[in-house]
């Protein structure tokens, strides 16, 4: 896709317009801009190359299975609505994350209405008698090292302004992470603030950087696109929103999360689990509570981790989402197997 997106780039020269004359604001003149720059020209002019492309897919399928694909890829996008709505192929759309909001990243529903069957990792139903495995951790379950004294504080870098529709907070202004992580910082005893380290998952806007390096010196900052390494060399990991990295850092190792339950609203299913979460202090809505709790199990944090009621409580979170996998070969199979029948 990204060689067909640059194929349209080049190909559909940029139509000559007047150049409009606004007597308004530097921001209307911003609006008016970015709207021209933000047309897709996939789905405009560049649409007969698009459309030529995915004729150019020989593949045959019975049977589709989506995970992020139907969303970010408008070349396979296009291939997999024609072989649903013009050959009658079935798609399957199994999710991708851990997301488990009331306001899902499905936008507007879409995915349900597009998929002939849609699969979400807390869904219990079963298909044709058998409840998917969740194999992205299949054989994938990441362990932490041993030896590390590190806290990593991984935050959620979003931008200045709104720019999709999601769970959660949907721009920087909204977002706690910054005076999470300063209260936090402050709250912990003082030989234990050199420990703490922000692993960033994306790229950070200036503004976010600028307030981040008034917290924490420059080493204390790691580099962005090494979540997993940044998580497996930990020896506690605060997540700031809870979705697939929660996952991740919870199966690895001791975790907690610190979140704003305003702005993330679990199902209603996870009521009483997420309450267990909070009882056993792996779930905080108040980060002066949350390194208060680090002070206390600083010296002693497996030990904490390891506690019969805190690992019940982190199994019985998990359990809700069929997690951890079995690393059965066969569930996959025999998952695969049901798909070509249907």
């Amino acid at each position: 896709w990204q060689k067909e997106k640059n194929k349209i780039k080049d190909l559909i020269s940029p139509k000559k317009t007047q150049e409009l004359k606004i007597k308004g604001s530097e921001f209307e003149n911003f609006i008016m801009k970015n709207i021209f720059d933000d047309v897709p020209l996939c789905f405009t002019s560049g649409f007969e190359h698009l459309n030529k492309s995915s004729n150019q897919i020989r593949l045959n399928p019975k049977v589709i299975v989506s995970g992020t694909q139907h969303i970010h890829n408008e070349l396979a996008k296009l291939w997999l609505l024609k072989q649903k709505y013009i050959y009658n192929k079935k798609l399957f759309i199994v999710s991708h994350g851990g997301g488990h909001q009331n306001l899902s990243l499905t936008m507007y529903d879409y995915e349900h209405k597009i998929g002939d069957y849609f699969f979400q990792w807390l869904d219990k139903k079963t298909f044709f008698n058998f409840r998917l495995p969740n194999t992205k951790y299949s054989f994938n379950v990441k362990k932490r090292i041993t030896n590390s004294e590190r806290i990593v504080f991984v935050g959620n870098e979003l931008k200045s302004y709104i720019n999709r529709i999601s769970p959660g907070p949907m721009s920087i202004s909204l977002a706690n992470t910054i005076n999470d992580l300063e209260i936090i910082y402050q709250n912990v005893d003082k030989n234990i603030r050199s420990n703490i380290y922000y692993a960033p998952k994306k790229k950070m806007i200036n503004f976010f950087s600028k307030k981040l390096n008034k917290i924490l010196k420059k080493k204390q900052i790691l580099p962005s696109s090494k979540l997993d390494i940044n998580i497996k060399n930990s020896k506690l990991v605060i997540c700031t929103y809870p979705q697939t990295t929660f996952f991740d850092a919870l199966m690895s190792g001791p975790t907690i999360l610190v979140y704003n339950p305003k702005l993330w609203k679990e199902y209603k299913e996870l009521n009483r689990t997420y309450k267990i979460l909070k009882d056993n202090k792996i779930i905080f809505d108040n980060p002066k509570d949350a390194a208060d709790h680090i002070n206390n199990i600083w010296r002693g944090i497996d030990e904490w981790w390891q506690k019969e009621d805190v690992a019940n409580a982190k199994n019985l979170f998990l359990k809700e989402f069929n997690l951890p996998p079995k690393n059965n070969f066969s569930d996959i199979f025999k998952c695969l197997k049901i798909f070509k029948n249907v």
